[in-house]
C-alpha cells in the first residue's frame, strides 16, 4: 500500500478536529507538512515539516497531496497552484467562488493528471452509502422529491465566519 504524504494549507478548526485525527488514524497517510498563518496551530498538528509559506509547501517534493482548508476566497488560487505543482488536491467546500473558477480548477487537474476532490464529506458517510444501496435495491420505488436539512451549532469560538469584521 502506497503511503500518501499530505501537506495542509491552513490549520484551523476542521483540520485540527477532523482531518488530522483521521489522517493520523489511517495506515496509509502521513501529515508531511503544514503551512499556516498561525505557527502555534501548525505545530499542534505535529507535522514532519512546518512550512513558512503556502508556496513553500506546494513545491515540497516530499508532499503528494494537499488539503486546503483556507478561507473560501483563497480556495481557487491555492488549488490551481497546487495542481500546477503536481499535487493531488482535496479542497474544502465551497470549492470556489463561482462556476468559472471551478472550470479552471478542473482543467488544471486534467492538464496535470491530478486528482481534485471537493471535501463534501456526507457523500462518503456510511449512512449515505446505506441510503444509496437501499435506493439502488429498489426498496422504496422511484424517488420524485427529497427534502432534507443538515444543521450544527454555529458557536465555534474564534470562527472567522462569525466575526463581524
Amino acid at each position: 500500500m502506497k503511503i500518501v504524504r499530505w501537506g495542509l494549507l491552513g490549520a484551523g478548526w476542521i483540520a485540527t478536529k477532523a482531518i488530522v485525527p483521521a489522517m493520523n488514524a489511517a495506515a496509509d497517510t502521513i501529515v508531511q507538512g503544514v503551512a499556516s498563518r498561525d505557527l502555534n496551530r501548525a505545530q499542534a498538528l505535529n507535522p514532519i515539516t512546518i512550512h513558512q509559506s503556502y508556496e513553500e509547501l506546494i513545491v515540497d517534493p516530499l508532499i503528494d497531496a494537499v488539503y486546503i482548508s483556507l478561507p473560501n476566497h483563497l480556495h481557487f488560487q491555492w488549488t490551481v497552484a497546487a495542481l500546477k505543482a503536481g499535487k493531488h488536491v482535496l479542497c474544502e467546500k465551497p470549492f470556489a467562488m463561482n462556476a468559472a473558477e471551478v472550470e479552471i480548477m478542473v482543467q488544471a487537474a486534467r492538464d496535470n493528471d491530478r486528482l481534485l476532490v471537493e471535501a463534501v464529506w456526507p457523500r462518503w458517510h456510511p449512512r449515505m452509502q446505506r441510503m444509496i444501496d437501499y435506493v439502488k435495491a429498489g426498496n422504496i420505488g422511484e424517488i420524485v422529491s427529497i427534502d432534507s436539512s443538515f444543521t450544527f451549532p454555529a458557536s465555534i469560538e474564534g470562527n472567522y465566519r462569525l466575526s463581524p469584521a
